[in-house]
Order: structure tokens, then C-alpha cells, then sequence
């Protein structure tokens, strides 16, 4: 049980465990890991009859893999330690375990939710959503990524790598069974109201965005580049002709609606393009950012350069077409000019202030994932 300052509710989860291994006659221990508390946590946690050790990495992750680590069984399940899980109803997942799973994933929305257990924005919106792109991206049927009562076999995890030091540790720890294919199931657990009465220490946008990152970051989704330079060259190629001269006859022509629709076309090409450097960019961080030059790295960073100065270009070049237009509107008397004129004149600085718009959303994402995820850098670096 990882443990930051739960001295009303630790008591508690203990003595259920407790029970649990009684009732059912299982050797084993309860033990928790303290991660800096700075109430009687660590005391409360002995006095109940469970083996405390500490480490002085804060964050979830780093709490549970510490636990793990120091578990003197093979067969492991934890979970908080804040009343929210029912340790006296684990038989299922101890049973799945016995059985040959390596990783047990309990579902809080098979077993059911207690009224006020979950904020109805992370129930009907964030984690539905964040599991559905873990199915997509992993191939697991895993209903509820997030749930925090779960049990592995370390001999099965023992030659992966887990480095996420937060709360995205839930969603690594199902990436790296999936891609290592190792056997993940999933049983129903009910999810009550933590007894703590103080504020969780989950924070739902920044948790939100690096699960996010981890799932991109390990998935085995390919590269989107080819698709997006095909769909951007089909685009410029029609944008390019019907910019020149309208086609067909005056009172049929294919001009301003068709030009829109190029440039649409255009414009989802480079955001896939986008995507796909982002994406590069932070499966392979160390590669990226280093300055260590390799074959891989040269790759990865080839990829990301090329698409950011394809932006900046093109907004460079928007602004300066833009500002000419103005100038040249300006200096004729500032003229009224007809709609369709007007349109063709706007669109296509436009189109490229829009792609460099792109570039820079995933230069700030970018920069969020250095910031908010330093640990992935560092682990490439171990490697």
C-alpha cells in the first residue's frame, strides 16, 4: 500500500488485508511504503501489524515500484490506502494470479462505484476516454486503466522496465505487459468513498496529460508521416491549380469552395505530419534532445527539424504575404473589393499561418512532456 499522510484510513486497509490472508490461510505480509508522510501514518501502520519501509522518491509510481521491489512474495496486489478499496475482497484477484495471470487490472466500473467515490467528469469523460485510447493503442481489453487495486507476478515483470514516477504508473505498468505480452486480466472491484475527508491527491488535468504521453510514448501505433505528406501533396496539387485559375466556365466554374476544400485538405496533411514528429519526438526523448549523435537520433530529429521549419516557414511567409497584401490594399486608397476577390486574396496566408499554428501547438506540448515528464529523457539514458 503506498501511503502519503492516511493515518485515518491506514489502520484500516491493513487490518482488511489482514483478515484476508487469515481467512484464507495465505502466507503473506501487508506492507507499506511510506512516501514522505508527515502525520503518524508510519506509526499507525506498525501498531496494525504491517511492515513499513520508505522511500524518499515522491510520487506514486515511485512508491509502488519501491513496494514491489521490496515484496518478499512473488504473487503482489496493492492498492491505496485510503479506504477506497475493500482488501477483504481481493479472493478473485488472488485466484486469477494462483492461476497464471501476470497482471490483474481491477474494473471499478464492472464492480460498481459508490455514489460521491468518483467525480462524474473523470467518471463519464476521462477515464472512458483515456481507456478507450489504451485499447486502441495497446490491443487490451482493459475497461478501467486507472484503477489503483491491481496484482502482478514480479518473475513476470522482472526484466521490465518501469520508470514513471506519478500516477501515470497505472497506465505504464498495463504499455509494458501488453508490448511484452505477457498475460493481463481484468475481474470487477468495487470502488468506495476514500475515508481520508481531505482533498485527493490526484490532479485531474496534469495526471490527465501524462497518461496521455505515456500511452503515445509506448504504443505501437506507426508513424503517421507518409500518410500526412500524401494527403498535404494532394492538397497543394488541387489548392495549387485552382489558386492559378478557376476551373470550368464562368457559370460553372469549381473555384472558392473546391479552393476551401483543398486547403482544408492541406491543412489536415500537416497536422497528421504534425502529429507524427510529436509523436516521434516523444517515443525516442533522449534521442531527440540530446546531442548525441547516433543513426536513431539523427532520424528522430531529422523528422521533428524538418516539420518544425516546414511551420515556421510557412508562417513566415504568411505574414509576410499578408502584410503585402495589406500594404498594397492600403496604398491603392483602401478600395472595396468584391467577396470572391477578397476570399482568394486571404486564403492562402491563411492556410499558412495555420500550419505554422500547428507547429507551434506541439512545440508547447512538446515542451509539457520535457517539463512535466524529465524521467523519460533519463531513463533513455540509462538505456
Amino acid at each position: 500500500m503506498p501511503c502519503l499522510n492516511e493515518e485515518r484510513t491506514v489502520d484500516s486497509c491493513i487490518k482488511e488485508a489482514l483478515a484476508f490472508l487469515n481467512l484464507n490461510s495465505i502466507p503473506g505480509e501487508v506492507l507499506v511504503v511510506d512516501n514522505g508522510s508527515t502525520d503518524c501514518s508510519v506509526n499507525v501502520a506498525g501498531t496494525a501489524g504491517a511492515r513499513v519501509i520508505s522511500t524518499t522518491e515522491r510520487g506514486y509510481g515511485n512508491a509502488l515500484r519501491f513496494g514491489i521491489e521490496n515484496a518478499m512474495t512473488n504473487l503482489v496486489i496493492f492498492g491505496d490506502a485510503d479506504l477506497s478499496y475493500d482488501f477483504f475482497a481481493i479472493g478473485e484477484m488472488y485466484e486469477l494470479l494462483c492461476r497464471g495471470a501476470d497482471l490483474v487490472v481491477g474494473n471499478r466500473f464492472g464492480g460498481g462505484i459508490e455514489r460521491g467515490a468518483m467525480p462524474l467528469l473523470n467518471r463519464y469523460l476521462g477515464n472512458p476516454l483515456l481507456s478507450l485510447i489504451g485499447r486502441k493503442l495497446y490491443s487490451v481489453e482493459i475497461g478501467d486503466f486507472h484503477c489503483g487495486l491491481r496484482g502482478l507476478r514480479k518473475e513476470s515483470f522482472r526484466n521490465v522496465q518501469l520508470v514513471a514516477p506519478g500516477m501515470e504508473f497505472a497506465t505504464e505498468i498495463i504499455a509494458e505487459a501488453a508490448l511484452k505480452d505477457l498475460k493481463i486480466v481484468e475481474t470487477p472491484v468495487k470502488l468506495r468513498r476514500d475515508g481520508r475527508g481531505g482533498k485527493s491527491h490526484l490532479r485531474r488535468w496534469t495526471d490527465g496529460l501524462r497518461h496521455i504521453t505515456f500511452m503515445v510514448s509506448r504504443s505501437r501505433s506507426k508513424p503517421l508521416a507518409q500518410l500526412g505528406a500524401g494527403v498535404s501533396l494532394l492538397g497543394a496539387t488541387l489548392f495549387v491549380f485552382l489558386y492559378v485559375s478557376p476551373l470550368g466556365t464562368p457559370r460553372r466554374s469549381v473555384d472558392l469552395g473546391a479552393l476551401i476544400l483543398s486547403s482544408l485538405i492541406v491543412t489536415f496533411g500537416t497536422q497528421l505530419l504534425v502529429i507524427s514528429a510529436a509523436l516521434k519526438a516523444v517515443r525516442e526523448p533522449y534521442q531527440l534532445w540530446s546531442t548525441r549523435s547516433s543513426t536513431h537520433a539523427s532520424s528522430s530529429r531529422n523528422l521533428y527539424t524538418d516539420v518544425r521549419r516546414l511551420c515556421s516557414t510557412s508562417g513566415l511567409v504568411g505574414v509576410v504575404w499578408l502584410l503585402g497584401e495589406t500594404f498594397f490594399w492600403i496604398n491603392s486608397g483602401m478600395p472595396e473589393t468584391d467577396f470572391r476577390i477578397s476570399v482568394r486574396r486571404a486564403i492562402l496566408p491563411t492556410l499558412l499561418l495555420t500550419i505554422w499554428s500547428q507547429g507551434l501547438v506541439a512545440q508547447i506540448y512538446l515542451h509539457l512532456v520535457r517539463r512535466n515528464l524529465p524521467h523519460l529523457t533519463r531513463s533513455n539514458h540509462r538505456s
